[in-house]
């Protein structure tokens, strides 16, 4: 079932990004070189001109990362790596984030319903 992230959108340098401070157990997804994605906590951004709002526009399917890997097989057109992936799945954007037991499929809330229709 998906359910709504609590994420904050940073946007700033390049190394100031590279320098970002997180709480323990946050999930920092760097999605350019100058915008990242911060899932589940606090951020702390050294850049006076850095943008840091909450983005609630996403939502999450959880998994381990064996079932993940399982369900996205028939799903996803391109190949799946540790981390970070970006592309489409089921024939929406989507973010997939590979990490054990903190493994995501995050979409934009708009497509939620679409994507759990195709996604079973």
């Amino acid at each position: 079932m998906l359910e709504p992230l609590e994420a904050t959108r940073v946007i700033a340098r390049p190394a100031a990004l590279d320098a970002v401070r997180v709480s323990p157990g946050t999930l920092l997804m760097r999605l350019a070189p100058d915008d990242a994605l911060v899932i589940g906590g606090d951020v702390q951004v050294d850049d006076p001109f850095a943008i840091v709002v909450p983005d609630s526009g996403w939502v999450a399917w959880r998994f381990g990362e064996d079932q993940l890997r399982e369900a996205l097989v028939r799903l996803c057109a391109f190949e799946i790596h540790a981390g970070l992936n970006q592309g489409m799945v089921a024939g929406l954007p989507a973010k997939i984030w590979i990490d054990g037991d903190r493994s995501l499929v995050i979409v934009a809330a708009a497509y939620s319903a679409e994507f759990e229709e195709r996604f079973r």
